[in-house]
């Protein structure tokens, strides 16, 4: 990854107010140095990191932040990155809700949510039962992140999708919205997506189940309102 040239710019003097604020001057030499290690990452990712040191995140803001210290705070461990990720799991239940489809930008979020019943399955749930949830999750998180191979999962379906696609109506399936982050590079690129045919099956046909499932129900409620207007 390369960064644009006002990227390269706006980090020479983010590093560069850093380092006033701990009474050191950088030499280009430096500069060049430290952007040519942290460019490999996105310069939002590595803006954040730098934020998150200065307001001693990491516990070791005492010292000019090496780089080391700015890609730890990016690429985080496993148990952080687990939290993190459940974290945009709810801002996505709040803002977008079930009845659109989703795709996390995280891969090993999708198959996460996947094993646990499906995007659909996680609205129906209580806030005492998402809070019970959030341990599975983590482990799911954990466990994926650390074996780095994965079933393919494109994106988690929503509710219209769902409905639609037991009707044959595909031409009426709006595309799945992208959420939020993307995996540290360094994670994304040991990941490998499973070819194991059987376990990728497996987990599209439980959302599924639950799918018809839910379509089901959704349909009695049509019915229901059909009569009530008879």
């Amino acid at each position: 990854m390369v960064w644009s040239s006002e990227e390269r710019s706006r980090f020479i003097k983010d590093l560069t107010a850093v380092a006033e604020m701990y009474a050191r001057e950088l030499s280009e030499t430096t500069l060049a140095m430290y952007m040519e290690i942290l460019q490999k990452y996105p310069y939002w990712m590595v803006k954040r990191a730098i934020l998150a040191y200065v307001q001693n995140f990491s516990g070791r803001a005492s010292f000019f932040p090496k780089p080391g210290d700015l890609i730890a705070l990016i690429e985080g461990n496993p148990d952080d990155r687990a939290v993190s990720m459940w974290m945009e799991v709810l801002e996505a239940l709040e803002k977008i809700g079930t009845y659109h489809s989703v795709k996390f930008r995280d891969p090993l979020v999708n198959v996460c949510i996947a094993k646990l019943g499906g995007w659909m399955k996680l609205g129906e749930l209580s806030q005492s039962e998402l809070d019970k949830l959030y341990y599975q999750f983590c482990k799911l998180y954990r466990y994926f992140y650390q074996n780095g191979r994965i079933p393919l999962i494109d994106h988690l379906p929503g509710k219209i999708e769902t409905i639609n696609n037991a009707r044959g109506m595909r031409e009426y399936i709006p595309q799945p919205i992208t959420v939020g982050s993307e995996l540290p590079p360094s994670v994304r690129n040991r990941i490998v997506f499973s070819n194991r045919e059987k376990e990728t099956k497996r987990l599209k046909d439980d959302q599924e189940n639950n799918h018809f499932s839910l379509t089901e129900k959704e349909r009695q409620k049509e019915v229901k309102l059909e009569k009530a207007s008879c």
